[in-house]
């Protein structure tokens, strides 16, 4: 039997909840289904009780009763009987595992995989078991499973860019790729040298990508030398495609002043009430710079009474 409480467990525990859930299940159907047993090193503090980590045995040709109680915190309770058959058929299929492009990754011990010119390093206890993964390298893609494992830390990624011309490697980054047309999404990489590392908690496709391009700067409510003197907010629309917005700075008339950025609509936004303006005639200035270092100056005059 098992006992799991929800009453309370802490905020740091949180990561361990793919462990207990069927995290396979989760990220193929989005569907969240709790395990009625404890596999090996999950620490969450949820199970009150359980004899032999909730794993029954069934002795051949025999019935039995598993029966689920489920409590509300008013004290409501429902029942769940699931009654289990075993019968003498072998359902242990002796066919050779095939390990072609698959790699072991230790639980308890660092291990590290090259391929390429990529190194990716598990430090020990990134895993919560020893597990047999997929690993290949063609070009400057690495494929490095599928994101159906729970990972308890980050493990890392690291890229040899020396082959690449000094003026191109500032503009590289590792990028894992995603859905149906692989797009590339920017991981936060750092450069050694000529080593870029970047840092992940899932598994997935990866590849060296380049971003060439600057950011954008669209205003949004105003144009060059327009009158906001009735406006309560200056608004501005920033984006980068690729490896995204790194930071921002906005001046008028050379004085530092405050606009906020909604990460999901791409604005900056100033609210006129700050204060901070007070002359009639005023130059914004705002330089925008993404993750490579790309960065886009946006110029112009407005007035107010």
């Amino acid at each position: 039997s098992i006992d799991v409480d929800f009453k309370r467990f802490s905020f740091n525990e949180t990561k361990h909840i793919n462990r207990y859930i069927d995290y396979e299940l989760f990220k193929s159907k989005k569907s969240r289904s709790q395990k009625l047993f404890r596999q090996t090193n999950n620490p969450l503090s949820l199970f009150q009780y359980a004899d032999n980590d909730g794993f029954i045995k069934i002795e051949d040709s025999t019935a039995s009763v598993f029966k689920v109680r489920i409590l509300d915190f008013q004290g409501n309770e429902t029942w769940v009987t699931i009654p289990i058959t075993a019968d003498s058929e072998n359902i242990i299929s002796n066919d050779p595992l095939d390990t072609s492009n698959k790699s072991l990754i230790y639980a308890n011990q660092t291990t590290e995989l090259k391929g390429g010119n990529y190194n990716v390093k598990f430090n020990a206890n990134t895993l919560y078991e020893d597990t047999l993964i997929d690993f290949s390298v063609v070009a400057d893609t690495l494929n490095l499973h599928e994101d159906n494992i729970p990972l308890q830390k980050n493990y890392y990624i690291s890229y040899d860019i020396s082959q690449y011309k000094p003026e191109d490697r500032k503009q590289l980054f590792i990028a894992k790729l995603y859905g149906y047309y692989k797009k590339p999404s920017y991981l936060n990489t750092k450069r050694k040298g000529n080593i870029l590392t970047a840092g992940t908690k899932t598994f997935g496709s990866f590849v060296l990508a380049r971003d060439s391009t600057a950011p954008t700067i669209t205003p949004v409510n105003f144009s060059n030398k327009k009158w906001l003197s009735k406006y309560r907010y200056l608004k501005v629309k920033i984006n980068d495609d690729l490896s995204g917005i790194s930071n921002y700075r906005a001046t008028v008339n050379g004085k530092w002043i405050l606009m906020e950025y909604d990460y999901k609509t791409g604005l900056l936004v100033h609210d006129f009430n700050d204060n901070v303006i007070t002359d009639t005639k005023n130059d914004l200035k705002i330089i925008v710079t993404d993750n490579v270092g790309n960065n886009t100056t946006f110029e112009a005059t407005f007035f107010r009474k």
